[in-house]
């Protein structure tokens, strides 16, 4: 946890000093809160070849700065996901969800909404516990990186506004449990995986071939302070063993403070 507080304290300063000279435009920032309900799926082919799926919740917040055509975001987002298999075989998936993106807006014919395209600087901890299968050690699914990140924003009303948002990856790193376990029991699984020291080894850079991802999200600002956001997220790996990591979620976000 001591390397996501640090990143956080680093992509909180990149926001505020990468931004070009500031203009006449206004600066605002902006703070909100999200909560969510998901349905996601984990399988992960080193424990056994089965799909698990269930229900889950997310709770989290974001930080937003604007400076003229520039836009920094910064979102975190904690899950808790309760899944199970076709027999019924339970287990547990402990996930955070960092993604910091800076946008430039590019300018389109008039009516024809309002482009942004930059780059997103993921970072995913997925930590799955299938208890039923092996209650003795984490599986987990990491992932830190860039991506090429699009976003699309049409007007709905007067104080409405649709937003589309896609991100693909263009360089990733990824990290994985070994194919064969030499310990009997993983410490550090009483906090969710998030403390073991065993997801912190074996960071490799991978190509297309080897990691796949896409994620989209859809948001409607229903009032100047609220809004709806629909999102899905596809993570596929297949080393050492495949791997698998998908959630939709509906959330609802609350502007905390602006200034």
């Amino acid at each position: 946890m001591r390397a996501v507080i640090i990143y956080l304290v680093i992509m909180f300063l990149l926001g505020s000093t990468v931004f070009p000279e500031e203009t006449s435009l206004k600066m605002p920032n902006t703070i909100k809160w999200h909560a969510a309900l998901e349905l996601a799926s984990f399988r992960d082919d080193l424990i056994v070849p089965l799909g698990f799926h269930g229900p889950g919740v997310i709770i989290g917040s974001s930080f937003q700065h604007n400076r003229g055509e520039w836009q920094f975001d910064l979102p975190l987002s904690y899950k808790f996901d309760f899944v199970f298999n076709r027999y019924s075989h339970m287990g547990m998936a402990f996930s955070l969800d960092i993604n910091p993106s800076l946008l430039k807006s590019i300018d389109l014919a008039e009516n024809q909404g309002h482009f942004k395209g930059g780059l997103a600087f993921p970072f995913k901890i997925n930590n799955y516990f299938p208890f039923s299968w092996d209650d003795a050690h984490l599986y987990w699914f990491t992932i830190r990186g860039i991506a090429l990140a699009m976003e699309w924003t049409t007007p709905a009303a007067s104080d409405r506004a649709i937003t589309l948002h896609l991100e693909i990856p263009l360089l990733n790193q990824i990290s994985r449990p070994p194919a064969y376990r030499h310990n009997k029991q993983d410490p550090g699984l009483a906090w969710g995986g998030f403390k073991s020291t065993e997801a912190k080894r074996n960071y490799k850079t991978v190509s297309w071939a080897d990691y796949q991802s896409v994620r989209i999200r859809g948001e409607y600002v229903s009032t100047p302070k609220s809004s709806w956001i629909l999102e899905f997220e596809y993570d596929h790996a297949t080393m050492p063993k495949e791997a698998w990591a998908i959630s939709t979620s509906l959330r609802y976000a609350r502007k905390f403070r602006s200034w």
